[in-house]
This record gives C-alpha cells, structure tokens and sequence, in this order.
C-alpha cells in the first residue's frame, strides 16, 4: 500500500512539474520609428509591456531611439530582439536621467541636456502605462511598428 502510494505521489509531482503551466507567447522581430507630430524623437525609451495572465515585467521589450527616431525592440525575457506576439501598452520616455544630475537640482541642466536631442519635451500621457493612448497588436504580420506621438 504504501509502495502504491509512493508511485502515485512521485505521478503526481512529475505531472506538475512538466510544464503543464501557461506558456509564453512566441517573439517576433519589431522595429520602427518614433516621432512627435512626424518628427524624429532621438534618445527616448520605448517600452512594450505586453498583456498577459500569468506573466509579469519579465516580458517587457525594451529601445532606445537613434538620432533618427528608429528603435529595435529587445525581449527582456531572454534579450532577444522582438516582443511577444499580442497586446501590448506601449510608453515613450525619457531615457535615464546622467549620472550627474541625479542628485543635483541643475534643472536647467537637465533641460538643456534633453533639448540637445531636440523634439521635447515628450508629452507625459506617452510616459505613463495608466494614460498612453498607445495600444498595440504585436504579429509577425507587424514587423515594423511606427509610433507618431501628438502634442
């Protein structure tokens, strides 16, 4: 009886530990370009956060625009380039404020750091997951994603 048992416990556990969990969509390559009112935006963060159950920030795709406003989209899941395959809210931001204004007040510092990139400031509804009007169906009919943010 109880070899019986151990043989069920020991079906049991490895049915539950066999990936019988929530699978994470597949990646697909996304590439584009950013702009605001149809001009370029250098230096920003785009930030795809899909919609998923059971998933996290763990599946974000993350870019930094070049001078020209392109970005190509990295997986956070295993930095692959791309995003997974359905929804997702999208935010445009300011990449990471330099080290030396972190802990200063140099405001107009700042400001003159981020008007060398030119096109800003860039509107806050972009910048926050809750207010971006950014929604986004991620396919590999998608391969090139263009975001023109309004001011």
């Amino acid at each position: 009886m109880l070899m019986r048992f151990m043989q069920l416990t020991g079906a049991l556990t490895l049915f539950a530990c066999c990936g019988c969990g929530p699978k994470l969509p597949p990646s697909v390559p996304v590439e584009g370009v950013v702009t605001i009112n149809g001009k370029p935006l250098a230096n920003a963060l785009v930030v795809f956060m899909p919609v998923l159950e059971h998933f996290g920030m763990e599946t974000i795709s993350t870019a930094t625009t070049d001078e020209r406003g392109h970005y190509t989209l990295i997986c956070q899941t295993d930095q692959t380039p791309g995003a997974v395959t359905g929804s997702h809210i999208v935010t445009v931001s300011e990449t990471a404020v330099p080290e030396n204004f972190r802990m200063g007040h140099d405001y107009k510092g700042l400001e003159a750091y981020y008007a060398k990139f030119g096109n800003r400031p860039i509107p806050l509804e972009y910048q926050n997951r809750s207010k971006t009007p950014l929604k986004i169906e991620v396919s590999n009919q998608t391969p090139v994603i263009n975001l023109d943010l309004k001011r």
